[in-house]
Order: C-alpha cells, then sequence, then structure tokens
C-alpha cells in the first residue's frame, strides 16, 4: 500500500533525523524527496548567514516568496549585519524562486537599504534564468549607490568566483 503525504520542505529533514530503521521506521530519503517535490518547490522559504572572517552575508530564498517570509528574512539580515563590518560582501541565491508577491517590494527596498547603511561593498547575485529577475536590478539603481559593485551570475561556479 502506498500512501501519499504532503509535508512542507523544513519538516523533512526533522523526519529523517528522527526516524530509525531498527525500531521499524520506513522513512526513506529518497521516498521522501519523491513524495514532495511540488511542495519544497512552492513552500516559501529563506536560509540566511553570515560569515564574519569572510566578511559576507548569505541570503538564499525559495518557493513562492511573499511578504510575511520576505520580513522575517529582513528581520534577520538585520542581526546578521551587525556582526559584519563596512565593505561587506551580499550573496543573494535567488535561484529557487517559484514566484515573489509583489507585496515583498518594500520588504526588498528595506532589505537593500539595511545592506547600504551597514556598508555593503559588492552583491552577487544567483539568479539562473533572466526572467526570474523579479525587479532586483532595477531595485538596485535606486537603494545602492554606484561604488556597490553588483553582480548577476547564472551559475553557483560563476557566482564563487564573483565572491573571491
Amino acid at each position: 500500500m502506498l500512501v501519499s503525504i504532503r509535508i512542507p520542505a523544513t519538516f523533512a529533514a526533522e523526519i529523517l533525523s528522527v526516524a530509525d530503521p531498527q525500531r521499524g521506521d520506513r522513512f526513506k530519503r529518497s521516498s521522501i524527496l519523491r513524495l514532495e517535490p511540488s511542495v519544497m518547490a512552492r513552500t516559501p522559504h529563506f536560509e540566511t548567514s553570515a560569515n564574519t572572517s569572510a566578511n559576507l552575508l548569505r541570503i538564499r530564498l525559495s518557493g513562492d516568496i511573499d511578504a510575511k517570509c520576505m520580513q522575517a528574512c529582513v528581520n534577520e539580515v538585520a542581526q546578521l549585519a551587525s556582526t559584519l563590518t563596512p565593505n561587506f560582501k551580499v550573496f543573494t541565491d535567488l535561484s529557487g524562486i517559484q514566484s515573489m508577491d509583489t507585496a515583498c517590494v518594500p520588504e526588498v527596498e528595506r532589505l537593500m537599504d539595511l545592506c547600504r547603511e551597514k556598508g555593503v561593498n559588492r552583491v552577487v547575485r544567483l539568479i539562473p534564468k533572466r526572467s526570474k529577475d523579479v525587479g532586483f536590478s532595477i531595485l538596485s539603481l535606486f537603494h545602492y549607490p554606484k561604488q556597490v559593485h553588483i553582480v548577476t551570475c547564472a551559475t553557483q561556479a560563476e557566482a564563487e568566483r564573483a565572491l573571491s
């Protein structure tokens, strides 16, 4: 008997971490990934991190991004940015975005303004398809000074080179 379960991607790792084959649990990584790709692709999700030794802020957005998700992301970035020194770099991975609600624009502007105020020097964006640039390039013209170097890359390797 095959049971199809739809769960958000954020819970997949938790399920895998508590699955115990000795106890008879039958969760398999392949099963979970097979059952939920449509949910994983659509669930709004963000990840942020700061590497103080590299003076680098990383932001990853995926799924259908709404204003609530974007606001939470910007709030986390505000905390992380305070750990960096002026002339830091920002890497934004937008490769997993399926869509972004227009209600996100004020939060994206707030994110750009926050990075400018904290002293961003370089912004590297990973956008595999130019059609997925949901206005970041245009907003950058109004929220970053000309001294901030902005690079849009199509591949992860290209983005890593732009960060070095």
